[in-house]
């Protein structure tokens, strides 16, 4: 009793909107709770209500380490236009009139001429719509995701409209063409790295007529196969009409980013994006730009070679077959040489840690299979099969065997390091760092001697070298040097960690701040990011191209900056490069100098078709119905989605794989989807190159699938629709869902017998445990087949307190007279009528079962655990109540009625279905003309008594005005609650209400039907609704050949809620309520035993296969796909019971 109470005050304490639809129980409210709180947390306005907040609700200033990267760099966008110089507005001036690329110093403000020009075409944009124009939108291209933020947050703080931005961190594979459509209608700049806009062209999301602005940041790079370059070949030079293309705008600190011609460059970037090179020598340019003081900071020569550090000796000594390691001992002896034995020690231990254990036991996986797979494939097709047999056995055993011994290995390597860490983790004085490492620690030393305002970045070639001199100077730095490293966010090596998009925002933040002010950085810091405090900027590993040394030199913006080359002592090579740079920078600095402002590109569609002949022979495929390209160039990106979006029975990230041969001096290459992709192989053409070979064969996968339609008209993976149904056997059947798929309502062994007028019945009597709202009497249901022993369940009365219906089937029928069976299907007609206002033609062969009174039935039903129907005497029938109702279709109030015999009548009301009542007593003081009292259910019609009992429309009113009986009785009564789901709890939105009226009877239409009799039937579409559902899982489970109970089937097929399993999906989780126990913990038993049962099925019947076979035969037989048409075969989906009681099924 105490647990109940505590339901109940739960359920007590619901809101109305909870209760609506209150679960029946603590743990069913629980878990919808838990599952709606979830969703909530994950969502946009949780984060907004879980920020601090002031009294007045204003958000307090949160810590940078809790904002998100969007609102991390909001936080440092300022305001730019304020008064731009005189170069900047003849740039945007000759920006207006002309494809242009503004080549300008680092941090001469080049981002305020495209902020300036975006202004401008935004303006035009908004009169040409105003004109009724198509809409089009302006993209701002960048070449790193770090930068989209920065970039995002200058504009967003600096143009009044609308602007987003989009990166592939953002899961733009997944987006489909609705979503990209509302994205460009609601913004009118995107900020964006160019791979996402070309894959958009590409998909034709959008067309390049849609976009009235190309604004490319760092231009240079518009080369070969970058995305520049190929959003230009593959879409601008598509369009024909120049006058639809968009405006071009491109920004660089210097066309040239490789050891090539100035001028050969110079023209191939112009060439390509179309535009004329601009620069200017106004000296307001010469008062913008700050440049730093160069200076050379020699060290003195470094080994020749490396060495193995003694760490590295006793490892190769402990474990000499350990060749699965050869890479990271090879770096760890560049390392020794480069930056001296602690750091060679320092990456052993970073590199054989033992969170990597499993990252080199997943290689090891990955190279055994794909060599057993490999090996499998050239098998000799001669080999007698018995012999096949043997060997491949004993061979796949041994290989079992290898791949054991190799991940023991593994772990003994990475347990051996961790022992002897602490003997080498020290790092001593002498002897323990490189000369070069060492010239750094002295001059940087010398920098942060005291406290400072220093900002210093140290540019280094590799990752690891980063890392590394940030942990050095952790230990060696002084006390106001404050360390940090900043690399790539790009999918590391084995031996590196991650470095994610947020980690490089927030080393970027407290750098501006000053909580890091000595930054060890890779080329990721050279471009574009703006630090306007840096001023000394080291060039630890030299650049190589002068692109390089013009970046990573503009990093250092403040006033008498320093620039320092790091030059070794003696080496002709470093000498000659930074000559080399020097005298390019000053090639390319004339060279732009000296072109009028007038030029024309003469010649350039001579120089154009020169760099687009190498593509006019490679393949384009473009899909007709929406203009989706498929190139060389993408067709790995797309080969690649796909391959990813296969369902899988784990969270493994799925590859192609790609296999190139030699054919004479040329390649051709094949690739192979995973083992449950719809194509397997396929093969690419001959091609001179062996990347060529690689793109021929995605390429021709490609096709293939789309010919097969796995790949739709934007050719994106079908699959992305398939997957609720693959993952588990058309689980996509939900709420939101159940009209795309037949859902089995009634059982099919109602549609099997109607038609005929049976001669005999059998009866299931249905009665209730702990009674119901009013006195009520057992129903008897009578079907023409026997009905298997169902369970009891509970129903929920409007008193709140549960009571099972209880049911008994016999297995004796009832043999009936032609007159006995009409009044039953009488009876059953009127309960149609009377309770549920439904009247049908009376045809007892169409019916599927009937109801009828039951005489006494002395013996009290209660739940049983039987499950097979009773070979006792069924109850007879109370055949006076038959009569009765059979021959009065209903009674209507005279005069001559006593009054008393009104009492303990059900009453309805002819013209409001809703409103149905039970008369308790008379009301001998009220009079049919007195006002309605105020404790009354409402009605439409509160003037009176007389006028509160009919519910005529308003004209039909008119015309009985007067003819009613002012002379008749008032009786009391109670108003039935109509619940549409008795098997939820109810909620205070259908129980907290009036029930008490006051009637004149002659309105109104006293049924035959005893109350008790009416109070049963109330509920039975509630019960009938479980009855039925027993009976379809009961279908199901015979169909597949499984004898259980009426519960187990019922629970294995009830799935009450809309998760399709998703656990990214932000939507709530929407549970219904009186649906019984559902599938999940059922599944969790039957996923074990499928798999122990198809283990040791498929042992028994090949008992020669290796172990990889067994687990290929298995997975064969229990992966999604197989199984979901299994049930497609079955339409098990028919019988999921995903919907909560209606009465519309």
């Amino acid at each position: 009793m105490a647990a109940d109470e505590d339901v109940q005050s739960e359920i007590d304490d619901l809101s109305e909107d909870e209760a609506s639809h209150a679960p029946a129980s603590l743990m069913e409210r629980r878990r919808a709770q838990k599952a709606l709180f979830e969703n909530w947390l994950t969502s946009d306005a949780a984060q907004v209500d879980l920020k601090p907040k002031t009294r007045d609700q204003k958000l307090i200033e949160a810590d940078d380490e809790e904002l998100s990267i969007h609102n991390l760099m909001s936080k440092q966008g300022v305001e730019i236009i304020k008064n731009p110089r005189q170069y900047q507005i003849e740039l945007f001036e000759r920006a207006k009139k002309e494809n242009s690329i503004a080549v300008l110093d680092t941090g001469s403000g080049k981002t305020l001429i495209a902020v300036m020009l975006l202004r401008w075409i935004i303006d035009q944009e908004l009169e040409n719509r105003a004109q009724g124009m198509e809409h089009k939108i302006s993209f701002f291209l960048v070449a790193s995701v770090t930068l989209v933020y920065q970039q995002f947050a200058v504009l967003e703080k600096n143009i009044d409209h609308k602007v987003t931005r989009v990166c592939g961190a953002d899961g733009v594979d997944n987006w489909n063409k609705t979503k990209w459509t509302k994205l460009f209608l609601e913004n009118k700049v995107i900020v964006a790295t160019a791979d996402v806009l070309h894959q958009c062209l590409a998909h034709s999301y959008i067309t390049m007529k849609q976009i009235n602005l190309l604004i490319f940041d760092e231009a240079h790079h518009a080369k070969k196969n970058h995305a520049y370059a190929r959003i230009i070949k593959d879409f601008y030079l598509e369009v024909e009409d120049e006058g639809s293309r968009p405006r071009v705008f491109g920004m660089t600190a210097s066309p040239v980013d490789a050891k090539s011609d100035v001028e050969q460059a110079a023209n191939d970037l112009e060439s390509l994006l179309h535009c004329r090179i601009a620069t200017t020598t106004n000296m307001s340019l010469t008062q913008a730009i700050k440049k730093p003081d160069e200076q050379v900071l020699k060290y003195p020569p470094l080994p020749r070679e490396g060495f193995e550090t003694s760490l590295l000796k006793s490892i190769k000594a402990r474990f000499s077959t350990a060749t699965m390691f050869e890479p990271v001992f090879e770096k760890s002896v560049e390392l020794s040489r480069h930056l001296g034995r602690w750091c060679a020690d320092n990456y052993l231990f970073h590199a054989l840690s033992e969170r990597r254990q499993k990252r080199y036991e997943s290689e090891a996986d990955r190279r055994y299979y794909h060599i057993s797979s490999t090996s499998n494939e050239v098998s000799p097709p001669t080999v007698a099969i018995s012999s096949l047999t043997t060997d491949g056995q004993a061979h796949g055993t041994k290989q079992v065997s290898q791949l054991d011994q190799k991940q023991a290995l593994i772990k003994s390597v990475i347990d051996f390091v961790e022992k002897e860490q602490a003997k080498h983790a020290v790092l001593q004085p002498v002897g323990d760092l490189s000369p070069k490492v060492l010239e750094l620690k002295r001059f940087l030393a010398y920098q942060f001697e005291r406290p400072s305002s220093h900002r210093c970045i140290v540019f280094v070639q590799a990752r690891h070298t980063a890392r590394l001199l940030n942990a050095v100077f952790r230990q060696e730095g002084t006390k106001y040097m404050r360390c940090g490293f900043l690399i790539g966010s790009g999918s590391p090596d084995i031996d590196e960690d991650s470095f994610t998009n947020r980690t490089q925002v927030m080393t970027l933040i407290k750098f501006r701040k000053g909580d890091i002010n000595c930054l060890f950085a890779t080329s990721v810091a050279e471009e574009g990011l703006d630090v306007p405090d840096c001023n000394l900027v080291i060039r630890f590993d030299l650049y190589s191209t002068m692109i390089q040394y013009v970046q990573s030199r503009g990093r250092a913006r403040q006033q008498n900056s320093k620039f320092i080359h790091m030059i070794e002592a003696g080496n002709s090579i470093h000498h000659e490069l930074l000559n080399q740079v020097r005298y390019q920078e000053r090639e390319m600095r004339r060279f732009c100098e000296k072109l009028p402002e007038d030029r024309k590109l003469e010649g350039n569609e001579d120089h154009l078709e020169n760099l687009m002949a190498k593509e006019k022979v490679l393949r384009v495929y473009t899909e007709p119905s929406t203009g989706a390209k498929l190139t060389y160039g993408n067709a790995l990106v797309y080969l690649a989605n796909f391959v990813s979006a296969i369902p899988t029975e784990t969270n493994e990230n799925l590859h192609p794989t790609y296999f190139v041969n030699h054919q004479g001096m040329k390649f051709v290459a094949e690739v192979l989807l995973p083992g449950n992709a719809p194509l397997r192989p396929a093969t690419g053409r001959v091609c001179t190159k062996r990347s060529l070979a690689k793109r021929s064969a995605a390429f021709e996968a490609c096709i293939e699938l789309r010919r097969r339609q796995y790949m739709d008209e934007h050719l994106r993976p079908t699959y992305q629709k398939k997957i609720p149904a693959l993952r588990n056997a058309l689980l996509a059947v939900d709420m939101n869902r159940t009209n795309q798929y037949l859902m089995r309502t009634k059982p099919s062994i109602w549609e099997q017998t109607r038609g005929t007028l049976p001669t005999k019945l059998y009866a299931t009597i249905v009665d209730f445990s702990n009674g119901l709202d009013h006195q009520h009497r057992p129903l008897l249901m009578l079907t023409r087949t026997m009905m298997p022993q169902l369970p009891a369940f509970p129903i929920f009365p409007n008193n709140g307190q549960p009571s099972n219906v209880c049911s008994r089937s016999f297995a004796e029928p009832m043999q009936l007279a032609p007159d006995v069976l009409e009044k039953i299907t009488a009876f059953t007609f009127r309960i149609f009528k009377d309770i549920f206002s439904k009247s049908y033609e009376q045809k007892g062969e169409q019916l599927s079962y009937w109801l009828a009174p039951a005489a006494t039935f002395d013996e009290p039903l209660v739940a049983t655990e039987e499950q097979t129907p009773s070979s006792g005497v069924p109850p007879g029938l109370d055949l006076a109540l038959l009569e009765e109702v059979q021959a009065n279709e209903a009674y209507k109030w005279t005069s001559e009625m006593a009054p008393e015999s009104l009492i303990g009548k059900f009453v309805v009301d002819p013209w409001d279905g809703g409103r149905k009542f039970y008369v308790t007593a008379l009301q001998p003081d009220m009079k049919p003309l007195d006002p309605v009292p105020a404790d009354v259910a409402r009605h439409k019609w509160m003037g009176s008594i007389l006028n509160y009992s009919n519910s005529l429309f308003k004209q039909a009113r008119a015309r009985r005005e007067g003819t009613w009986d002012l002379e008749q009785p008032v009786v009391e009564a109670v108003k039935v609650l109509f619940r549409r789901n008795m098997l939820a709890r109810a909620g205070p939105k259908e129980v907290n209400l009036k029930t008490r009226a006051v009637l004149c009877l002659e309105p109104l239409r006293i049924s035959a039907l005893p109350p008790a009799i009416a109070e049963s039937s109330f509920v039975w579409p509630a019960i009938i609704h479980r009855f039925e559902s027993y009976m379809i899982a009961m279908e199901a489970c015979s169909m597949v050949g499984v004898d259980c109970s009426p519960q187990m089937a019922l629970a294995a097929l009830t799935k009450d809620s809309d998760s399709s399993g998703e656990h990214d999906n932000l939507e709530p989780t929407n549970f219904q309520s009186g649906m019984g126990d559902n599938y999940e913990r059922l599944e969790f038993i039957g996923d074990t035993f499928l798999k122990t049962a198809t283990t040791i099925s498929t042992f028994i019947l090949n008992p020669n296969e290796s172990e990889n076979e067994f687990h290929v035969r298995r997975a064969s037989m229990l992966c999604n796909k197989n199984l979901y048409h299994v049930a497609l075969e079955l339409k098990l989906y028919e019988y999921i019971r995903s919907m909560a009681f209606s009465r519309r099924l």
